[in-house]
Protein backbone atom coordinates (compact mmCIF):
# COMPACT_ATOMS: atom_id res chain seq x y z
CA UNK A 1 0.00 0.00 0.00
CA UNK A 2 2.59 2.30 0.81
CA UNK A 3 4.42 2.36 -3.14
CA UNK A 4 0.57 2.87 -4.25
CA UNK A 5 -0.01 5.60 -2.01
CA UNK A 6 3.54 7.06 -2.89
CA UNK A 7 3.18 6.37 -6.30
CA UNK A 8 0.04 8.81 -6.28
CA UNK A 9 0.86 12.06 -4.54
CA UNK A 10 4.05 11.92 -6.71
CA UNK A 11 2.00 11.56 -9.76
CA UNK A 12 -0.22 14.49 -8.52
CA UNK A 13 2.65 16.75 -8.11
CA UNK A 14 3.27 15.77 -11.60
CA UNK A 15 0.29 15.93 -12.86
CA UNK A 16 0.23 19.78 -11.70
CA UNK A 17 3.39 21.17 -13.72
CA UNK A 18 2.16 21.67 -17.03
CA UNK A 19 -1.18 23.66 -15.96
CA UNK A 20 0.95 25.57 -13.77
CA UNK A 21 3.09 26.28 -16.60
CA UNK A 22 0.20 27.10 -18.81
CA UNK A 23 -1.45 29.61 -16.47
CA UNK A 24 1.63 31.69 -16.44
CA UNK A 25 1.34 32.92 -19.86
CA UNK A 26 -1.75 34.56 -21.96
CA UNK A 27 -0.66 32.12 -24.98
CA UNK A 28 -0.37 29.10 -22.42
CA UNK A 29 -4.24 29.61 -21.07
CA UNK A 30 -5.27 29.67 -24.58
CA UNK A 31 -3.31 27.00 -25.53
CA UNK A 32 -5.21 25.04 -22.31
CA UNK A 33 -8.62 26.11 -22.86
CA UNK A 34 -8.38 25.59 -26.98
CA UNK A 35 -7.13 22.00 -25.81
CA UNK A 36 -10.02 21.84 -23.50
CA UNK A 37 -12.41 22.49 -26.03
CA UNK A 38 -12.66 26.17 -25.13
CA UNK A 39 -10.65 28.84 -27.27
CA UNK A 40 -10.14 32.06 -25.94
CA UNK A 41 -10.74 35.39 -28.22
CA UNK A 42 -7.98 37.58 -26.89
CA UNK A 43 -10.58 40.11 -25.30
CA UNK A 44 -10.80 36.97 -22.89
CA UNK A 45 -7.61 35.82 -22.25
CA UNK A 46 -6.03 39.07 -21.52
CA UNK A 47 -9.16 40.55 -19.49
CA UNK A 48 -7.13 41.52 -16.35
CA UNK A 49 -9.29 39.88 -13.96
CA UNK A 50 -8.46 36.54 -16.05
CA UNK A 51 -4.96 37.51 -15.88
CA UNK A 52 -5.15 37.90 -12.44
CA UNK A 53 -6.71 34.75 -11.45
CA UNK A 54 -4.19 32.80 -13.48
CA UNK A 55 -1.35 34.23 -12.29
CA UNK A 56 -2.86 33.59 -8.63
CA UNK A 57 -3.73 30.00 -10.20
CA UNK A 58 0.03 29.48 -10.86
CA UNK A 59 1.70 30.88 -7.68
CA UNK A 60 -0.56 28.24 -5.83
CA UNK A 61 -0.25 25.31 -7.70
CA UNK A 62 3.42 25.83 -7.65
CA UNK A 63 3.39 25.51 -4.06
CA UNK A 64 1.95 21.92 -3.85
CA UNK A 65 4.21 19.90 -5.68
CA UNK A 66 7.24 20.58 -3.07
CA UNK A 67 4.60 19.60 -0.65
CA UNK A 68 3.92 16.36 -2.38
CA UNK A 69 7.19 15.34 -2.91
CA UNK A 70 7.51 15.61 1.54
CA UNK A 71 4.49 13.27 1.58
CA UNK A 72 5.70 10.63 -0.51
CA UNK A 73 9.15 10.64 1.51
CA UNK A 74 6.90 10.22 4.53
CA UNK A 75 5.15 7.48 3.19
CA UNK A 76 7.77 5.54 1.56
CA UNK A 77 9.51 5.92 5.31
CA UNK A 78 6.46 4.53 7.07
CA UNK A 79 6.32 7.17 9.55
CA UNK A 80 2.92 7.77 10.28
CA UNK A 81 3.63 10.87 12.13
CA UNK A 82 5.92 12.48 9.27
CA UNK A 83 2.78 11.64 6.78
CA UNK A 84 0.40 13.55 9.23
CA UNK A 85 2.64 16.80 9.00
CA UNK A 86 3.13 16.29 5.29
CA UNK A 87 -0.90 16.03 4.85
CA UNK A 88 -1.44 18.75 7.25
CA UNK A 89 0.57 20.86 5.18
CA UNK A 90 -0.38 19.48 1.64
CA UNK A 91 -4.29 19.60 2.09
CA UNK A 92 -4.47 23.50 2.57
CA UNK A 93 -2.25 24.10 -0.34
CA UNK A 94 -4.04 21.46 -2.75
CA UNK A 95 -7.28 22.93 -1.60
CA UNK A 96 -6.34 26.13 -2.50
CA UNK A 97 -4.48 25.64 -6.03
CA UNK A 98 -7.61 23.81 -6.47
CA UNK A 99 -9.95 26.40 -5.86
CA UNK A 100 -7.67 29.07 -7.75
CA UNK A 101 -8.16 26.99 -10.73
CA UNK A 102 -11.72 27.16 -10.50
CA UNK A 103 -11.77 30.85 -9.83
CA UNK A 104 -9.55 31.05 -13.02
CA UNK A 105 -12.85 29.26 -15.12
CA UNK A 106 -15.03 31.43 -13.04
CA UNK A 107 -13.54 35.16 -14.71
CA UNK A 108 -13.24 33.53 -18.06
CA UNK A 109 -16.65 32.63 -17.70
CA UNK A 110 -17.45 36.16 -16.38
CA UNK A 111 -15.29 37.43 -19.24
CA UNK A 112 -17.02 35.28 -21.97
CA UNK A 113 -20.39 36.76 -20.52
CA UNK A 114 -19.09 40.10 -20.75
CA UNK A 115 -18.25 40.77 -24.54
CA UNK A 116 -20.79 42.97 -26.19
CA UNK A 117 -23.19 41.06 -28.65
CA UNK A 118 -22.24 37.75 -27.09
CA UNK A 119 -25.43 35.83 -28.33
CA UNK A 120 -27.28 34.44 -25.21
CA UNK A 121 -26.82 30.51 -27.08
CA UNK A 122 -23.11 31.02 -27.45
CA UNK A 123 -23.31 32.28 -23.53
CA UNK A 124 -24.72 29.04 -22.45
CA UNK A 125 -23.06 27.01 -24.24
CA UNK A 126 -19.67 28.34 -22.31
CA UNK A 127 -21.93 27.98 -19.15
CA UNK A 128 -22.41 24.28 -19.95
CA UNK A 129 -19.17 23.24 -20.81
CA UNK A 130 -17.79 24.97 -18.10
CA UNK A 131 -19.97 23.38 -15.76
CA UNK A 132 -19.58 19.83 -17.72
CA UNK A 133 -16.10 20.19 -16.64
CA UNK A 134 -16.34 21.58 -13.31
CA UNK A 135 -15.90 18.97 -10.29
CA UNK A 136 -19.80 17.58 -9.42
CA UNK A 137 -19.40 19.42 -5.76
CA UNK A 138 -18.26 22.72 -7.28
CA UNK A 139 -20.45 22.79 -10.15
CA UNK A 140 -23.64 22.49 -7.58
CA UNK A 141 -22.20 25.09 -5.04
CA UNK A 142 -21.90 27.35 -7.72
CA UNK A 143 -25.59 26.85 -9.19
CA UNK A 144 -26.95 26.93 -5.64
CA UNK A 145 -24.79 30.35 -4.99
CA UNK A 146 -27.12 31.72 -7.99
CA UNK A 147 -30.22 30.50 -6.94
CA UNK A 148 -30.39 27.41 -9.61
CA UNK A 149 -30.83 23.68 -8.97
CA UNK A 150 -27.93 21.49 -9.42
CA UNK A 151 -28.42 18.63 -11.72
Amino acid sequence: MPDTAAGLVAELGKLLAPLEQSLQTADGMSALFTELGLPLPAEVRTEPQVVAAAAAAATAISQVPPLTAALVVAIAAGDEVAVAAALAQLAPKATDAFQKTFDVASKVKAAFESIPGLAAELAEIVADAWLSRAPKTVAARWLTERGLNAP
